[in-house]
């Protein structure tokens, strides 16, 4: 499930802040699947034309979601 967070349209750019939630039920980047809940952020760079996406970026918190899923240990800030 994705949630827009913020949208910003400036001509024919649009930067999409995102939030996805959801269960890790299938193979990912060659991981097998987990069952562990995951939410991972990430933003969108658009470019529109004619009502059509013509370019597409996409930025999103990879270690995150491998912390999520149990493969990257989770950060401690120091002194903590």
């Amino acid at each position: 499930h994705f949630t827009a967070d913020e949208i910003i349209c400036e001509g024919s750019r649009v930067v999409l802040a995102w939030t996805a939630h959801g269960t890790h039920q299938g193979t990912l980047m060659k991981i097998p699947p987990t069952g562990r809940p995951v939410e991972v952020r990430g933003v969108s760079l658009l470019t529109v034309e004619g009502g059509l996406i013509v370019k597409a970026s996409y930025i999103w918190d990879v270690a995150c979601l491998l912390r999520a899923i149990g493969l990257l240990p989770e950060l401690v800030a120091e002194g903590a």
